[in-house]
Order: C-alpha cells, then structure tokens, then sequence
C-alpha cells in the first residue's frame, strides 16, 4: 500500500532513493521504471511518499523492518528488467542508497 501522509505515521522509517542510469532515448524512462518498481514493492510492503508518486524522484520510505528486503526486491526487479530490456538498454544500471528526506 501506497501513503502519502508521513505525518501521521508512528513508525520508523527507513528512506531510500532509488537510481536507474544507462538509458538510451527508447522508452521507458527512467521515471517509468521507478515508479513501476515503486507500485510493485507497494503491492509486498508498506511504501511512505513524501510527495505523490509522480512526484518522488525515486525517493520513498518503507518501514525500518522492511529495508532489507525492499533492497532484496529492487535486485529482483532491477535483473528482470535488465533481461526485458537488455535489447533498447545494454548498458542498464540500477542503484539504491539510503537518504534524508
């Protein structure tokens, strides 16, 4: 699930900014790619915007108790579109690090 409200949260969490770079000018994006990355680690785990998803820059928060495996799904994710799009992006890379908000 997807939230946007941070204020509200009591929890603590654990804030990372994901990267994709080596993109040619063929589609998609490099937003594309992370907010897809973002919709679907939403589907496994709790994800904190700080703006709305069009809006982050790749940055999102996940519940401390989760940011080892959200670190586990995005090189999941990041090896499945690599192989889908190995063809357009040969020179694909995807990066997360830990950040402020």
């Amino acid at each position: 699930m997807i939230f946007t409200d941070i204020e509200k949260s009591k929890i603590l969490l654990f804030w990372v900014q994901v990267e994709v770079e080596g993109l040619s000018c063929a589609s998609p994006s490099a937003m594309d790619l992370k907010e897809k990355f973002i919709r679907r680690a939403a589907e496994k785990y709790d994800i904190y915007l700080k703006n709305n998803l069009y809006e982050t820059g790749g940055v999102f928060a996940v519940p401390f108790k989760d940011k080892e495996n959200i670190r586990i799904e995005l090189n999941v994710f990041a090896s499945e579109m690599e192989d889908e799009y190995r063809a357009v992006h040969p020179q694909m890379e995807w990066r997360m690090q830990s950040t402020n908000i």
